[in-house]
């Protein structure tokens, strides 16, 4: 992320924004619009909301325990609250040492809801939501005073103040000065564009006054540490706990997920050692059977490979005898149903059977060779066939495959 967001929320609910580079410096000049219009950020932006409503003040304890300040800050500023302490939202800042006290602000939780509602609207994401008097330069011997066309800003010390409308800024400035503990000595204007509300004379009081064109985002670099030590996102809106508001209504149905992964998990490993069990206890069972089966092995390595290269050789020696005795079956049956036929000798070579016979005549012969190549599907070649004095037929027949060579 090369930019950082500065957002500034307004009254109606519009807004001011301005991009800031990494180096501090502003880009580009601040603009106003809808928040619609604001772009959209990879990061977390710094927002500043309305110091007209939310109280910024201190709150004293004994020590400089947080969590006291905290749990003391209801009872310290019930005078200065309006409404039942539970509706208010309470943030710290830090220690003051020069005067003893935690920096503090106050904001209703209705306005915090919709604020957040409507930058989470808007797809943006607030790492800070602060104030915007914050963003008024802190006066080490007064007070700083920042006028804008519509409104106005008025800090005073490290941490108080007020907001104010132009027209009654005069009054409550001067009601302000003459209730002070420690009146300031000096008050220190910031003009913007456009403000031209006259401020008045106060007894002993200088006015120093600055131009400010930039506005108020403008200051953000140089106010920064400031406005980011009084963030209002703590306790319920602290970032933790809005993303564990986010994750709590899919707590249990992730918990459920969970268990279900790890009974998954456990059934597949018992799934597994079962498998693995009967793996050995198979692999054992084919060595017995392939060592009864072959005795005469002596180094078993792999007994299922050397089973199949085994039996692959059984089974190769198998079909030759089966070449045999297969054609001479088929031809067997073919004699026995043609009459007039005597088979007077065999002999097997090569894929061949060879049939002497001795038939009544040339015709008997020829029956035979029919039926064994169309009953039969026998491939057969007459070798030889001579006829005697008594006129039988003394033949050869071969006898093959059918499809072979």
């Amino acid at each position: 992320m090369n930019e950082h967001l500065v957002l500034r929320l307004l009254e109606d609910d519009s807004a001011q924004w301005l991009l800031v580079g990494q180096d501090g410096r502003p880009r580009g000049e601040a603009r106003h619009g809808s928040l619609s219009e604001v772009p959209a950020t990879a990061g977390y932006a710094t927002v500043l909301v309305p110091t007209a409503q939310v109280l910024v003040s201190t709150v004293s304890v004994p020590t400089q325990s947080r969590a006291r300040a905290l749990t003391a800050a209801p009872y310290a500023l019930e005078e200065q609250v309006v409404g039942d302490v539970e509706a208010l939202h309470f943030a710290l800042g830090p220690f003051l040492a020069g005067r003893g006290a935690f920096a503090v602000a106050v904001a209703a939780r209705e306005r915090m809801d919709h604020w957040l509602a409507l930058l989470r609207n808007a797809g943006l994401q607030p790492g800070v939501l602060a104030p915007d008097l914050l963003a008024v330069p802190a006066q080490a011997e007064g007070w700083g005073v920042w006028l804008e066309p519509d409104r106005a800003l008025v800090r005073m010390g490290e941490s108080g103040g007020f907001a104010a409308e132009p027209d009654t800024l005069p009054t409550l400035l001067e009601l302000a000065v003459s209730q002070a503990d420690a009146p300031p000595a000096r008050l220190t204007v910031y003009r913007s564009e456009g403000a031209d509300t006259v401020l008045p004379t106060l007894e002993g009081v200088q006015v120093h006054e600055h131009r400010e064109p930039a506005g108020l985002l403008g200051r953000y670099p140089a106010q920064r540490a400031q406005i980011d030590a009084l963030n209002l996102l703590q306790g319920a809106y602290s970032r933790r706990e809005q993303i564990s508001q986010l994750w709590r209504p899919w707590r249990a149905t992730a918990a459920l997920l969970a268990a279900l992964g790890v009974v998954a998990l456990i059934q597949a490993g018992v799934e597994y050692h079962q498998l693995s069990q009967r793996h050995q206890a198979l692999t054992q069972r084919i060595e017995q059977i392939y060592r009864k089966s072959f005795p005469e092995a002596r180094r078993v390595v792999n007994p299922q490979a050397q089973m199949k290269h085994r039996l692959e050789v059984l089974r190769q020696s198998q079909g030759r005898e089966a070449g045999f005795l297969g054609l001479l079956a088929r031809a067997g049956d073919a004699l026995h149903q043609t009459t007039g036929v005597r088979l007077t000798g065999a002999s097997y070579r090569e894929g061949h059977l060879d049939l002497d016979l001795t038939a009544h005549d040339l015709q008997v012969l020829d029956r035979l060779k029919q039926r064994l190549t169309g009953e039969g599907g026998l491939k057969v070649d007459i070798q030889s066939a001579t006829a005697g004095s008594d006129k039988r037929v003394q033949g050869r027949l071969r006898i093959a495959a059918a499809g072979s060579t």
